[in-house]
């Protein structure tokens, strides 16, 4: 086995390799990756690789960020939301255990060499390291989130199978949503972006957040076209809009990106119409999970929400290593503005 680093240039060589494995994410192919490198320009990304002769059989994805004064830094992945860590070849024999530990221990010694201050993994919850691989690898544990699955139906009547599955009180927001007078349309162009990114931001800045710029929505569609990587939808009422739904596609999943509702229109369940709408129309394509993303355990009405619509439980933890105790002496503000979207360890 041979352990290399591949550049974005190479990355449809992990294509080809994330197309032959069940459990893949989004967040490992090369259009996110690119998109990553759009959003954090200063960044470098690579796939740290291992292969069997010509054959690719595990990879980490990661982003590394040097600052001259507080030195380096290493997410796999860095951004909202997004996984890492090693996924090895399904058919590999034991499971691709001693892969996935040689594959680990070089990169984790390589981040050493280059003497970065803080590692963090953040685990693909479709693939979870064992207690055994934690320990031998000496990961710490720092936090964790409830990623939130649910599995669209095949055949059949699909609204029917949908509704069945979700909570009662779920479908009577449906009802109301769809009763609202809404109608529902799939959009391709900047002008409904933008209007997204702008509802989106005065309603994560509302909730003390930090907002998702209009750039950051460019840099997504640049690598995930609308209409065919990606889907927009917009709910208006008498012409003007009041609900949107950005998702993205990859394989045989939906990602759920980015939902938004106008305040005066939340209480008709817009949002709940144009969901159910959007789903019940994907999983007629084929498509068959619909990955509503992380929540953070402290988040109890979102976890709810999400639940109610027959998801299922994926929880994923962040594996992290510290190796410059002088790293946790500078602001939060100075950290964040120099590693912008990079996770550095638990405040």
């Amino acid at each position: 086995m041979e352990v290399t680093s591949l550049g974005l240039d190479q990355s449809v060589l992990c294509d080809d390799f994330l197309h032959r494995n069940d459990n893949a994410l989004i967040h490992y192919s090369g259009a996110y990756m690119r998109f990553l490198s759009r959003s954090i320009p200063k960044a470098e990304l690579q796939y740290f690789s291992a292969f069997d002769g010509d054959r690719l059989i595990g990879v980490v994805p990661f982003a590394r960020l040097d600052d001259p004064k507080l030195g380096t830094v290493i997410n796999s992945l860095p951004f909202f939301g997004s996984h890492g860590g090693v996924l090895v070849d399904k058919d590999l024999p034991d499971g691709g255990s001693g892969v996935l530990n040689s594959l680990y221990e070089s990169f984790l010694a390589e981040s050493q060499n280059c003497g970065a201050a803080t590692v963090t993994f953040i685990e693909n919850s479709f693939y979870p390291l064992s207690n055994s691989a934690i320990s031998r690898l000496d990961l710490d544990v720092v936090d964790d989130r409830i990623g939130q699955i649910t599995s669209l139906p095949a055949g059949g009547d699909i609204e029917e199978k949908l509704f069945a599955s979700f909570h009662v009180k779920t479908r009577n927001a449906i009802r109301k949503g769809q009763k609202s007078g809404q109608i529902i349309e799939l959009c391709e162009n900047v002008e409904n972006l933008a209007w997204l990114q702008c509802v989106h931001e005065q309603s994560i800045r509302s909730l003390g957040g930090v907002p998702k710029t209009l750039e950051i929505f460019e840099s997504l569609i640049a690598e995930f076209p609308l209409g065919t990587s990606s889907r927009l939808y917009v709910g208006r009422i008498d012409g003007e809009p009041v609900s949107g739904l950005l998702l993205l596609l990859y394989q045989d999943m939906v990602e759920y990106f980015t939902p938004v509702a106008v305040e005066e229109h939340r209480d008709k369940q817009v949002l709940s119409g144009l969901i159910f709408r959007a789903m019940t129309e994907l999983a007629k394509e084929g498509y068959r999970a619909w990955n509503w993303g992380g929540t953070w355990r402290s988040q109890e009405g979102v976890y709810r929400f999400k639940s109610r619509w027959g998801a299922a439980e994926c929880p994923y933890r962040y594996f992290n290593r510290l190796t410059d105790s002088n790293f946790k002496s500078h602001s939060r503000e100075v950290l964040n503005q120099a590693f912008p979207f990079f996770y550095l360890f638990k405040y």
